[in-house]
Order: C-alpha cells, then structure tokens, then sequence
C-alpha cells in the first residue's frame, strides 16, 4: 500500500496540497480563461506552435542524434565498455599532485586550530555543553594524542 502511494506521489497521479516538490503539477499553470485568451501572443513570445507535436518531434529527433553521437564515441573510447545494456568505465588512475601542494598543504595545516577529539567526545557525553570549558581547570588537556582537523594527513 505504501509502496503504491509513494509511487502515485512521484508520477504526480497523487500530490499533497500545498508542498513544492510533492504539490500539485498544475499550480503553477495559467488558469484556462486566461490561457484561451493570452495564448496565441504567449506562443509567439516563445517561438513556439500551437502544436505541441511538432516542438516535441524536433526535440526527439535532437536527443535521438545527441544519442548516436555519444553511442558512436563510446565505440572509440577504450575506457569504457558496454557490458549487459550497462555502462561500465574503466578504472582510472589517481591524478598526481600539483607541484605546490606540500607548501599550500603545510601552511593549512599551520592555520587549522588543534583539536582534541577524544576530550571533546568525552566532554559531549559528559555535561551538557561541551563547548564550554571546565572552570576548575580552564584551557587544560589531557595527556594523549591531539589530532588536527584537516585531510588528507
């Protein structure tokens, strides 16, 4: 049952009153009254038919050409493979540093705050408000390891 409403919602034979994405397709729309009498100056405006077939037509023939064209260069692209109807690209290899990623990397890492982590999550299980410190021992840390908050290492 719900597997069925969730589908009627996404095909839109469904829709919830008053939402944006799950809301009524036709809401937006120009009323009838007004459509029959705007219409022709409407189209006009957008370079449009009165026919929607015919626009329809010219947009199926350019997604059938933009489809042969991708389907013809896959042919070609050694990286990728059709296996079953499913696409499947080959795996890539991981592209090299730039040349100035150890300064740009080390002077971040100089700029990013240290954090103790598991003092953190301690203090977070521990009273309500772990962002404060302890006014027994302000600005104190345990012994152990302190992390910084940056990646890759």
């Amino acid at each position: 049952m719900l597997e069925a409403l969730w589908s009627a919602l996404r095909s839109k034979d469904v829709y919830t009153v008053g939402a944006g994405k799950s809301g009524d397709p036709r809401a937006g729309l120009i009323p009838d009254a007004l459509w029959s009498v705007h219409s022709g100056s409407i189209l006009t405006a957008l370079g449009l038919d009165a026919d929607p077939d015919t626009h329809l037509r010219k947009l199926a023939g350019d997604l059938g050409e933009v489809d042969r064209e991708l389907a013809g260069s896959l042919d070609a692209n050694p990286a990728v493979t059709i296996r079953g109807g499913r696409l499947s690209p080959a795996k890539l290899e991981a592209a090299p540093l730039p040349e100035a990623y150890p300064v740009v990397h080390d002077a971040v890492m100089k700029m990013l705050p240290r954090i103790d982590y598991p003092s953190c999550c301690w203090r977070s299980t521990a009273t309500p408000a772990c962002s404060t410190r302890s006014a027994t021992s302000p600005g104190r840390r345990p012994a152990g390891r302190t992390w910084t908050s940056a990646w890759p290492p």
